[in-house]
């Protein structure tokens, strides 16, 4: 049996983010900035694309809910009784307009992917700020389809999915640049693709105070390797439930390709 590899590393989480989430990186810089979704899902990008900080992120107007009134449900989706999530990587320009949409995690169902891309397309948005000046930005954003006595879910459950007071699993601080450091990780692991499942434990100062590699793992031992050192050269900020900081229990997936990684994670607080 695979023994428990621990290590501790003391990091302050500084900011608040949103919900459930993942991110990515890759071997060029990545385009992206702090993802404002409230559920944070991986971002991946194509080599060659430049890092955009910003102070303001890129927010639909009308909040996200307005996704969601521009959203139609397919005629044959709701038939079936098909619910789900589609969570798409958009990139808005400078001038707050949807330029491209990729789809990162499929309903299963094509006619509720496009439906979902059509809505963020057809949605208006003020675009993400530096220092005052508007810049392009690529944003993770969920869409929901959800059903009730076979109509299609509006308003206030829409609401309460996504809700920022939700419980929000630790997340990488974007302000502290960490990319430089994890150069030679991805250097080191080569070639080599797969994925790594992790089990982690934050303090409720976004410290991590244990991480081995999950029982399940059926990785490269040079992946695995990989995975731990990656997440621990990234700063992070703490896990949050109802906007306070809280110790948590992580599950998270590093996902390596040849020229890029991800990560997509989810926890609970530890009461």
């Amino acid at each position: 049996m695979r023994r428990p590899i621990v290590f501790h590393l003391t990091l302050a989480g500084l900011l608040a983010i949103f919900g459930w989430m993942g991110f990515s990186g890759c071997q060029e810089p990545p385009q992206s900035g702090n993802p404002v979704t409230p559920e944070h899902q991986k971002v991946v990008l194509g080599k060659g694309e430049v890092f955009v900080a910003y102070d303001e992120p890129p927010t639909p107007i009308g909040g996200f809910e307005a996704i969601h009134k521009n959203l139609r449900y397919p005629a044959s989706a709701r038939a079936a009784g098909l619910q789900g999530r589609v969570i798409l990587n958009v990139l808005i320009n400078k001038n707050g307009e949807v330029e491209m949409v990729k789809v990162l995690k499929s309903t299963g169902h094509e006619e509720m992917d496009q439906a979902a891309i059509e809505a963020v397309k057809k949605t208006a948005w003020s675009p993400a700020r530096q220092k005052g000046s508007p810049v392009k930005v690529w944003v993770g954003i969920p869409v929901i389809f959800k059903l009730k006595d076979g109509q299609p879910v509006q308003g206030r459950e829409i609401r309460k999915e996504l809700d920022p007071n939700r419980y929000q699993p630790p997340y990488p601080n974007n302000k502290m640049p960490y990319y430089d450091r994890l150069r030679p990780i991805l250097q080191k692991k080569g070639e080599l693709e797969g994925k790594v499942p992790l089990k982690l434990l934050f303090s409720e100062d976004g410290e991590i105070m244990e991480a081995e590699i999950d029982e399940s793992s059926r990785s490269h031992p040079a992946l695995e390797e990989a995975a731990l050192e990656l997440v621990k050269q990234i700063p992070w900020l703490p896990a949050r439930k109802n906007q306070q900081p809280v110790a948590s229990e992580v599950s998270m997936t590093v996902h390596f390709d040849r020229k890029a990684y991800s990560f997509s994670l989810k926890g609970k607080p530890i009461e």
